[in-house]
C-alpha cells in the first residue's frame, strides 16, 4: 500500500521544499510558520490567528505593556537630586580647570617626537591569529556538544565555523601537523551535522533527502578518523529492501555521542600541538 507523500511548501528565502508542519526551513532555517501564542496554531501569516482570531501585534503590545507595568520604579529623593547636580557642577569645573592647565603646559613644553604604536609594536603574526581563531571555533563546538543541544543551535554554528577552518588550513605556511589535526576535527563535526540533518529529515517525512544524507554519511572520509564508528558502519549487514549504505548511514547517525567524542579527541591533539614551543 503506497503512502501519501507529505504536503510540502517552498521556503520563501531559498525555495527548498519543506513539510507544512515545520516552523523553520530545514536548509536555511528561515521562519516558515508562525505559532499563535494563545492556541499554538501554526500558519504561514504572522498577523492574525486563523484558528482563534488572536491579533498577534495587539497581543505582543499588551504583553510588553504588562511587563513594563510590572517593573518596579524607584523614586529619587529630592535631596539626592540636588546633591547629584551639585557634584556634577563641581566635576565640570574641575575638568575645565585641569584642561586649561594642561593646554598651557603643552604650549610651553618643547615638542619631543615619540614613536607611534605602529612603528614600535611588532607586527602580529597572521598564522598565530588564524590558529587561535580556528581553535576557538572548535572549542566552542566542543563546549556546545558537551550538554543538551538542538540541531538548530549546532548546525548553523558548525557550517559557519567550517569557513574559518578552511581559511586556516588552506593558508600557506604554519605547522602542517597542527593544520591536519584542526582540519580532521572540523571534518568530524561536519559529519555530525550531516548525519543529524539526515535523521531529522526522516522525522519530517522527507524520505528522499534522508536517503541522500545517509549515503553521504556512509561514504564520508571522516569515518576513517574514528575507528569506533568505522567498525560500526562496516558491521552493518543488508536487511530487507534497505540499501546497505542507507543502513550504514542510519547506524552512524544513531552514534552521535561517539562521533562527538572522536572530534574532542582530535581537538585535544590539536591543542597539544599548538602548545608546543
Amino acid at each position: 500500500m503506497s503512502q501519501t507523500p507529505p504536503t510540502t511548501a517552498p521556503c520563501p528565502k531559498c525555495q527548498h521544499a519543506n513539510p507544512e508542519t515545520v516552523e523553520f526551513c530545514t536548509r536555511c532555517h528561515a521562519r516558515l510558520r508562525f505559532a499563535c501564542p494563545a492556541c499554538r496554531h501554526l500558519q504561514a501569516r504572522g498577523d492574525k490567528c486563523e484558528a482563534c482570531g488572536l491579533d498577534f501585534t495587539q497581543h505582543a503590545t499588551k504583553e510588553l505593556a504588562r511587563a513594563l507595568a510590572a517593573r518596579p520604579v524607584r523614586a529619587t529623593p529630592r535631596r539626592a537630586v540636588v546633591a547629584s547636580i551639585a557634584v556634577a557642577v563641581v566635576l565640570v569645573a574641575t575638568v575645565t580647570v585641569w584642561l586649561g592647565v594642561r593646554s598651557f603646559t603643552a604650549r610651553r613644553a618643547p615638542q619631543v617626537a615619540r614613536p607611534t604604536a605602529a612603528s614600535s609594536a611588532p607586527a602580529a603574526d597572521p598564522d598565530v591569529q588564524m590558529t587561535a581563531d580556528s581553535l576557538r571555533v572548535l572549542q566552542g563546538l566542543r563546549a556546545l556538544t558537551a550538554g543538551r543541544v538542538s540541531y538548530m543551535q549546532y548546525g548553523p554554528r558548525a557550517h559557519d565555523g567550517k569557513a574559518t577552518i578552511d581559511r586556516y588550513v588552506g593558508a600557506p605556511g604554519g605547522d602542517p601537523e597542527l593544520k591536519r589535526a584542526v582540519g580532521d576535527t572540523m571534518d568530524l563535526y561536519m559529519l555530525a551535522a550531516i548525519a543529524w540533518n539526515a535523521a531529522l529529515r526522516v522525522e519530517q517525512g522527507d524520505e528522499r533527502a534522508a536517503v541522500e544524507g545517509f549515503v553521504v554519511v556512509a561514504r564520508h572520509p571522516a569515518l576513517d578518523l574514528c575507528a569506533q564508528l568505522r567498525a560500526v558502519r562496516d558491521g552493518v549487514r543488508p536487511e530487507g529492501d534497505t540499501p546497505i549504505e542507507v543502513a550504514q548511514g542510519m547506524v552512524v547517525a544513531k552514534s552521535m555521542s561517539a562521533l562527538f567524542e572522536c572530534a574532542a579527541t582530535r581537538l585535544a591533539e590539536a591543542e597539544r600541538r599548538a602548545a608546543l614551543p
